[in-house]
């Protein structure tokens, strides 16, 4: 047996009661798929596998797995048991309500996801805020990804496949698929090669 294969066989017991409570609804299973094609693992492995492979190998694919518990209103008590089975990332806080699907997390060290909506097919790396300024929120479209250390704060909006480069600072809005960088951030070139958001699919 390859490691891999060691990783869900050790863990499918936990795995079961993943399942048991995510169910098949929501975006997770989109998620699911989503993060094995962006890690680059076997195309043959079935769902549950993967579910298990992924909640065993990433912290962060825990957290992301316990958001959509959240948006799928399961019960405090299921929520805290998957805690109790699969614990959770301490430093990445996603508390945004509206998140569409796909939505992937390269590395969620002390990252913070606090926005007013967010489309589909997020894409964030480690030391990222995205946040309120007082009672105010971004807005993300679908396809934006932002990089390691940059920060998105108050009521500005980001177009789809949009792109924040490291330690960039937003605050003005982002059209659709450019590329923002500096602080404070400007535009600094175009998307026309990573759109992880293809219009009309």
């Amino acid at each position: 047996m390859n490691r891999m294969s060691i990783k869900i066989a050790t863990n499918a017991w936990r795995g079961i009661a993943a399942l048991g409570v995510a169910g098949r609804g929501g975006y997770l299973w989109e998620d699911v798929d989503c993060w094995w094609r962006i890690r680059k693992l076997p195309a043959t492995v079935g769902s549950f596998a993967r579910m298990t492979y992924l909640l065993s190998e990433w912290r962060e694919f825990r957290n992301v797995f316990d958001m959509r518990l959240r948006q799928q209103r399961t019960s405090f008590v299921a929520r805290g048991l998957f805690r109790v089975l699969w614990p959770l990332e301490p430093t990445l806080h996603i508390s945004t309500e509206d998140i569409g699907p796909r939505m992937f997390v390269e590395h969620g060290f002390a990252t913070i996801i606090s926005a007013k909506s967010i489309g589909s097919d997020l894409w964030v790396n480690q030391q990222v805020t995205i946040g309120w300024n007082y009672d105010k929120a971004p807005v993300l479209g679908n396809g934006v990804r932002i990089a390691a250390g940059a920060k998105v704060i108050g009521g500005v909006r980001l177009g789809d496949n949009c792109i924040v480069g490291a330690n960039g600072v937003v605050t003005k809005d982002i059209p659709s698929e450019e590329i923002w960088g500096g602080v404070p951030a400007s535009r600094i070139g175009v998307n026309r090669e990573h759109k992880l958001f293809e219009s009309g699919s």
